[in-house]
């Protein structure tokens, strides 16, 4: 699958379009199927369906995005939260179908949330440069006008997530410049 900004593009090994799905209207940071279904990390929906106040990993049952079979993540209880579950600014997440688990790059948290079957399960991370700390956060140089190619500094956050066929988790550790590697 290839994700961009308007569509998720699915390809077989040599290269050929199998199918093609608009991405949906909303604030949407990483797009993957599961299981058949269709999933996105979704920015609150105030203005569309519900009255969320963070960010979600929505499941949907099928590219349609008719219905929706789950949403992983919770609001906050207050201002002061930072608890376990609860999304801010994700950027990218992988699921491990084999263990029903989602693995979301919380990038708001600097850390990495571990969900399965819907509910929290664990998380590990923090802000930091060191072994098991992320700096997803922080200012790159973007086009600003793409006419005149003139460029803008600007706070960015970003930051991935994929595993390999023996269960390691591998981060993109965006503003530490590097890939960290994490045992199953």
């Amino acid at each position: 699958f290839i994700e961009s900004i308007s569509q998720l593009q699915q390809f077989n090994s040599e290269g050929q379009r199998l199918a093609q799905f608009s991405v949906p209207a909303l604030l949407v940071s990483s797009l993957r199927f599961w299981k058949g279904n269709f999933a996105a990390l979704v920015e609150p929906l105030h203005l569309v369906e519900g009255s969320w106040q963070a960010p979600r990993l929505v499941v949907y049952r099928g590219a349609e995005r008719r219905t929706t079979a789950t949403a992983i993540g919770r609001d906050p209880l207050s201002e002061e939260d930072h608890g376990n579950g609860l999304l801010m600014r994700p950027t990218d997440f992988v699921v491990d179908e084999a263990f029903s688990r989602a693995f979301v790059v919380n990038a708001g948290q600097g850390r990495i949330e571990v969900f399965r079957e819907g509910k929290f399960l664990t998380r590990w991370g923090q802000e930091g440069e060191g072994p098991g700390r992320f700096r997803f956060s922080g200012t790159a140089t973007v086009i600003e006008d793409i006419s005149t190619g003139r460029t803008a500094e600007r706070q960015v956050t970003a930051g991935g997530i994929a595993h390999d066929r023996e269960g390691y988790v591998y981060v993109a550790d965006t503003f530490n410049n590097r890939i960290q590697k994490f045992q199953p």
